[in-house]
């Protein structure tokens, strides 16, 4: 088994706030509860393999215990900004029902720390093929959520809650096996006055999770290097995508031809060639 984790970083995309309405005197709940180690795991297994493992959850509250929900979802992104959290094992490439969690509801005790142990079992068909991934939910559940509303009357406001819910990815890929391909979908130049941006839209069409190294080559007319500017680096899932902007600073203006690389390592390098004018 090979487990590799993905750096913290990718707390951003997965500590997500929910907004409830409710009616009466309105309360706004802190996240009292984190993650101890990574927010991402990912092992490299065969069809068959069964992994073990356990989430650590810490209540950073020092009078109060904490009750916790463990749920599962699906998990898809798009370079749009959309964000889709479906049903676990409503994608094509969903591990979710692979998955057993327990407990699925504990009480963690003040400055405590609570277990979920996870039990992956790949299931034992030779089909399978490139990257599977789904998503651990870890949601702090307040007193206050799980009574009803008291002393309402005829003059109800509407207030708003806030709860943090985490997200932990567990991405397991079948040995080293799956399609590696990417396509460039969309660009488009901005311009804000003081610099250009070349925002650029990645598909993953392939079979396997992918992390390129986003960057752009220009060169002028006379073919002459007028600089490499970087787009970052971020993972795609198969049937997802991304926008990497690329902000062309301190280049005068005029026309470029630019080459745009996405290397993702292992020898799998992608380009593409555009002419731009930079104003």
């Amino acid at each position: 088994m090979m487990r590799q984790t993905i750096r913290r970083a990718l707390l951003t995309i997965s500590v997500m706030v929910f907004f409830f309405f409710v009616m009466g005197t309105g309360v706004v709940l802190a996240s009292t509860v984190d993650i101890e180690g990574d927010l991402t795991y990912r092992f490299a297994v065969t069809p068959g393999q069964e992994i073990r493992g356990q989430l650590v959850i810490r209540n950073n509250d020092k009078e109060q215990p904490v009750q916790v929900a463990i749920n599962q979802s699906d998990y898809l992104t798009y370079a749009d900004g959309r964000n889709d959290y479906g049903q676990p094992g409503s994608t094509s490439r969903s591990n979710a029902l692979w998955m057993a969690l327990t407990p699925r509801q504990l009480t963690i005790p003040p400055s405590g720390t609570g277990m979920v142990n996870y039990v992956i079992q790949v299931p034992q068909d030779p089909s399978l093929c490139g990257t599977y991934w789904s998503m651990i939910m870890v949601e702090p559940l307040d007193q206050f959520m799980l009574e009803p509303p008291k002393g309402l009357d005829s003059n109800m406001a509407f207030n708003v809650m806030t709860v943090f819910k985490y997200a932990v990815q567990m991405i397991t890929d079948i040995g080293n096996t799956g399609i590696r391909n990417i396509e460039f979908a969309d660009k488009k130049l901005i311009s804000d006055g003081s610099k250009s941006v070349l925002a650029l839209d990645i598909v993953n069409t392939g079979e396997r999770v992918i992390r390129p190294l986003v960057w752009t080559e220009l060169y002028d007319e006379q073919g002459n290097l007028a600089g490499r500017f970087e787009g970052g680096q971020r993972w795609i899932f198969p049937e997802c995508s991304c926008r990497f902007e690329i902000p062309f600073q301190g280049v005068k203006a005029g026309e470029y031809k630019a080459l745009v690389i996405a290397d993702g390592g292992e020898d799998e390098a992608f380009g593409a060639q555009y002419a731009l004018v930079l104003k």
